[in-house]
């Protein structure tokens, strides 16, 4: 072979990766875009799971907001002015309506607090001592997170010195005289909404978690997942100023005539009148039908007849009541309520407001809201019971800044989590400032991934171990096809020289040269070399039909000593050929043994390890090749052949009964051989339901085989 040309076993190698990459590199990809399609339908799975959950929480969210939107005017009083009953606000403890619930409260246009947990005069509330001292600690607190002035922080808005004095304005008003000229002259704004107007430097410093846009979450899958099907419709509540109307008798003017007996009796059609919230007056309890115009009702004398009822017809007629000489005054009320507010107030609170105008005058009425309570109560809550808190992280922020984490073991100078983002959204107005985003921590991929992994690896070692398979079938077909080609070489070299030998000392036979005793030298040179092709053929021959899977040996029940004394003079003739001597150790037990044999297959055994000990012993003749017979253990014999040469290396003893093998060595490339006298030997003990094994002695080699025993005794 030229230097640089590849070998066959190489090319082969080439050949086999070369495939192996063209069949793993699809397959591969496969089982890649199958686990994608499996992941993205979990990550989908989960966006669902994670978009319900969050839509029922914005749907409670807005039902509470939607309630408190719904509240009159006139609840955010200790008492209902129309009929004098408690408020449903001024119930103690707070009910908590809404998540995080501190408490109500309401600021009148000269920046005046009050609440409904307290009555405005300690007459006739009916509180106790206790009660009154645990509502005003509940009461304190909503007053100091009201009035508290901003935060100083770097960066923020000059506006909060400003902020400070409208506080102390503000708590100097709250002591201040309704009829003071001060009063009057801040009635025209409300310190409350400036306070909201520099309510920025508050919310400057709420959070170090960091802003969304800075967080590490890949939205590629939520991206597809949104557009793979369309989004729940977003909750939408219809949200408008509204107005209420409500009468509220006059009880100044009212009680002297409650004193002598007198009643409302009737109305004019100018006096207007519409049913208002909870605790309103309707228009039956003062006398009044609908259509009222006029706000003065004036009381019927004692003496006065009892008024005939007037039917509905009769006042869309145009009929009018019988006037009364009397009358109670009877104020109503027209409020306009705006749309409620949601605001970040400052690092812990959250306030719910409105405005409210009445009579003109502008007045701040809502709940402030704990933070953390609130995050706990909405979202925390829902998110910690449902499947998703073990896979995904909880984030919330609020105008694009993370102020919350699910999980409260965080602490704000955490690492921020990363990976897939699952869901994001906004709550509904006017909570639209607060964000929800959902991240995936660990998907879990459930069976199918396993499942797809498992055939993925399968596949794999499938390729690996038909890929071996295949490259170690090929590499023995090529050494089989090169130790094929070895054999025809030998064989036609084996069979040529002693032809070649025949043929030469037959032509001298045939003209006549030489004398006696050189004819005599001349055919028996002729008689070995003929044996010598004869045991060559059969070699041949007999490796054929066991290759075919023909029957190699027939078994024949034979005392061991007779087939060895049968055998020896074809042995002793083959060693003094080559000028070596036979020397035999038979044990006499194991001659008596009684085994089943082929007498042809174990002459030619025997012939061939003669053979091959006399090829293997270094020297022109002289020495000398042993063959024994012993017994091996209750049920077996071994009959050994050793010769006295340089052994065999310890590395090569597994190898030289396999087929065309020859022992790589200096001895053996000067002897002749075809490599299949050895393999023969072995499928023909195998035949023989024998073992045939190879140990090296001091000096020289020894073929040891054993051969099991069917009857004990002698012929």
């Amino acid at each position: 072979m030229k230097r640089g040309t590849p070998s066959p076993e190489q090319r082969l190698r080439v050949v086999l990766l070369s495939f192996l990459l063209a069949v793993c590199v699809p397959a591969g990809l496969l089982v890649y875009k199958a686990w994608t399609q499996v992941r993205w339908q979990v990550f989908h799975e989960h966006r669902l799971l994670a978009e319900r959950l969050v839509a029922a929480a914005d749907a409670r969210l807005a039902a509470a907001v939607q309630s408190e939107e719904a509240r009159a005017f006139d609840e955010y009083a200790f008492l209902l002015p129309a009929d004098g009953r408690r408020s449903p606000l001024s119930a103690f403890p707070v009910s908590e309506s809404l998540p995080g619930l501190v408490g109500y409260f309401q600021v009148d246009s000269a920046g005046r607090y009050s609440s409904p947990l307290l009555p405005v005069t300690d007459a006739g509330d009916a509180l106790t001592a206790a009660e009154r001292e645990a509502r005003e600690r509940a009461d304190e607190r909503v007053r100091a997170v009201l009035s508290t002035p901003p935060l100083r922080t770097a960066g923020v808005s000059p506006d909060i010195e400003l902020a400070e004095e409208l506080v102390a304005e503000a708590a100097g008003f709250e002591a201040a005289d309704d009829t003071s000229a001060d009063a009057d002259a801040l009635a025209e704004g409300n310190v409350f909404e400036r306070l909201v107007q520099s309510v920025s430097g508050r919310q400057s410093r709420t959070s170090n978690y960091g802003r969304v846009d800075e967080l590490e979450l890949d939205a590629r899958l939520e991206s597809k997942s949104r557009d793979a099907v369309a989004s729940a419709p977003k909750l939408q509540t219809l949200r408008k100023r509204r107005k209420e109307q409500v009468a509220v008798i006059d009880e100044d003017r009212l009680a002297p005539r409650l004193e002598r007996g007198m009643i409302a009796s009737a109305v004019p059609e100018s006096a207007p009148l519409l049913a208002g919230k909870a605790g309103a007056p309707s228009a039956a309890m003062f006398g009044m039908v609908p259509g009222a115009v006029s706000s003065d009702i004036a009381p019927a004398p004692l003496d006065a007849p009892a008024p005939t009822s007037t039917s509905s017809k009769s006042l869309e007629a145009g009929a009018r009541p019988a006037p009364v000489e009397n009358r109670a005054r009877v104020r109503v009320f027209e409020s306009e309520l705006d749309p409620m507010n949601f605001m970040h107030l400052d690092a812990d609170h959250f306030v719910l407001y409105r405005n409210a105008w009445r009579d003109g005058q502008r007045f701040i009425q809502g709940a402030l809201i704990d933070r953390e309570r609130f995050f706990e109560q909405a979202l925390r809550a829902p998110w910690r019971g449902s499947s998703l808190a073990a896979h995904t992280s909880l984030l919330i922020a609020w105008s694009g800044e993370v102020v919350a984490l699910g999980d409260e073991a965080k602490s704000a100078t955490s690492a921020m989590p990363d990976g897939d983002l699952l869901y994001r959204t906004r709550l509904s107005a006017p909570l639209a400032d607060l964000e929800v985003l959902l991240g995936v921590t660990e998907l879990p991929l459930g069976a199918a991934a396993s499942y797809l992994l498992w055939v993925g690896l399968a596949l794999v070692a499938v390729l690996l171990a038909g890929g071996y398979a295949f490259y170690r079938f090929s590499l023995g077909h090529l050494r089989l096809s090169r130790q094929q080609q070895d054999f025809v070489s030998a064989v036609s070299h084996e069979l040529k020289t002693p032809l070649t030998s025949i043929r030469m000392y037959s032509e001298m036979l045939v003209a006549g040269w030489g004398d006696e005793d050189k004819r005599r030298g001349w055919y028996r040179f002729i008689n070995d070399e003929s044996e010598r092709l004869s045991r060559l053929i059969e070699n041949v021959l007999r490796l054929a039909r066991i290759s075919r899977g023909q029957a190699a040996v027939e078994l024949r029940g034979h005392a061991a000593g007779d087939l060895l004394a049968r055998m020896r003079p074809l042995l002793e003739a083959q060693v003094q050929a080559a000028g070596f001597t036979l020397e035999t150790d038979f044990e006499e037990a194991a001659c008596g043994a009684r085994i089943d044999a082929d007498e042809d297959a174990l002459a030619q055994i025997l012939t061939n390890l003669v053979d091959n000990a006399i090829k293997f012993t270094p020297g022109d003749g002289g020495g000398h090749v042993e063959l024994s017979c012993r017994t091996h253990g209750p049920g077996a014999i071994r009959i050994a052949v050793r010769d006295y040469g340089a052994g065999i290396p310890r590395e090569q003893m597994r190898r030289i009964f396999e087929l065309f093998y020859r022992v790589e060595n200096e001895l053996t490339r000067e002897t002749v051989g075809t490599g299949i006298g050895l393999a023969l030997v072995r499928q023909l003990v195998d035949a023989m339901s024998g073992r045939i094994e190879v140990v090296n002695c001091d000096p020289g080699a020894e073929f040891r085989i054993e051969l099991p025993v069917s009857v004990a005794g002698g012929d």
